[in-house]
């Protein structure tokens, strides 16, 4: 790391300056207590960096797309335990990797012209298992009432009503998601542990001073005060347990709500946990079981001729099927149905009563229709 008198700090990797999203964004967050990055100028330079960088990705994504199309179908190879997590992935191309643009997305049609895709999504899924392992009031409370999580935290923040808010959806759309979509990061990002730096970082595109970025960490940290209090009784369970597994070299072993077990990583050359670990693994893992558990139902529906559709891919928290127009309402209620009782069934296994579980239906001529 070198500094000039002129300027902020600059990163050098190898004896030059780097330019990579990495290792600048891993710079950003060691720099941000540094009064010069709150400049319009040099904060709008970053912001214009990350937005090439996204348009960059996709024009590469639609590239990889090319190579692997085979009479017009996309052929990927499909790994049934793709991730740390068990999730399913796909190589050549990664599919999962999509970019979530609309119109990189339309790209992927049904390979029979006039069927349509049904795509199911769970909603807010990864905030609906962290409430109900951590037994968090306030999150538990907005789930079951189905409110919007995201808009629920703006309000907080803004000090301002919650249905206030929510009219926006309709007579103000653009702003509505203009409010909605940071909060996104914020919700999807502490329930992992993220610091207020890096959330920053997240938010560096919204042009949010850190300042405000710290205000709205301390007021996460606040409304829903319970999740802070599981991951440490994730850290700190782990760490008491006396059932170290020997022959995983003497550590212990972390599982989704079904039971995926993983041996936590150490960080390179050093024999320190990598502690965020303990608090991902079970969130991530039981969204994992969920997807495989519905999955698994479908195909059996589907082998016994009593679904007619057929699955395209999992990806992220969805399901998708390609099926004929005339029956897509009846598969989407079937798809609705199975991955609710998969998620419900699992999630009654921790003790108290579940949360409700929801899935977001999008019906259409591409993956650019998803809800």
């Amino acid at each position: 790391m070198a500094k000039n008198k002129a300027g902020p700090p600059t990163l050098r990797v190898g004896g030059s300056l780097s330019r990579s999203k990495d290792d600048l964004g891993a710079w950003l967050v060691q720099h941000t207590a540094d009064p010069r990055f709150q400049d319009a100028e040099v904060l709008g330079w970053f912001t214009s960096f990350f937005e090439a960088h996204r348009l960059n990705s996709e024009i590469g994504f639609i590239d990889q797309i090319k190579k692997h199309l085979f009479q017009d179908i996309i052929t990927p190879s499909w790994n049934l335990v793709g991730t740390e997590t068990g999730r399913i992935n796909t190589t050549d191309p990664n599919l999962i990797g999509t970019p979530r643009n609309p119109e990189v997305r339309s790209l992927i049609v049904p390979s029979v012209s006039g069927d349509c895709f049904v795509i199911a999504d769970y909603s807010f899924i990864e905030l609906v298992i962290q409430a109900a392992l951590a037994n968090e009031p306030t999150m538990l409370n907005i789930i079951k009432n189905r409110k919007d999580i995201h808009i629920f935290l703006a309000a907080q923040i803004r000090q301002t009503s919650y249905n206030e808010l929510m009219t926006l959806k309709t007579e103000d759309p653009a702003r509505f998601k203009s409010i909605r979509n940071p909060m996104k990061a914020v919700n999807f990002g502490l329930i992992y542990g993220m610091g207020s730096r890096t959330l920053w970082k997240r938010l560096l595109n919204q042009n949010i001073p850190f300042e405000d970025a710290q205000r709205i960490y301390n007021t996460w940290k606040e409304t829903f005060s319970q999740i802070a209090t599981y991951q440490e009784r994730c850290r700190s369970q782990y760490f008491s347990s006396s059932a170290p597994i020997p022959r995983l070299d003497d550590t212990h072993i972390i599982t989704s709500v079904r039971g995926r077990p993983r041996r936590p990583d150490l960080y390179s050359n050093q024999r320190v946990l990598e502690a965020t670990q303990l608090i991902n693994y079970p969130i991530q893992a039981t969204c994992s079981d969920f997807l495989k558990g519905s999955l698994r139902i479908l195909y059996m529906l589907i082998k016994s001729n009593i679904l007619p559709a057929q699955i395209v891919l999992s990806a992220h928290d969805e399901i998708v099927l390609q099926c004929s127009l005339s029956d897509r309402e009846f598969v989407a209620d079937m798809v609705r149905d199975t991955m609710i009782s998969v998620a419900f069934t699992t999630l009654s296994s921790i003790g108290q009563s579940p949360p409700p579980v929801g899935v977001e239906i999008g019906m259409g001529e591409s993956w650019a229709d998803k809800p």
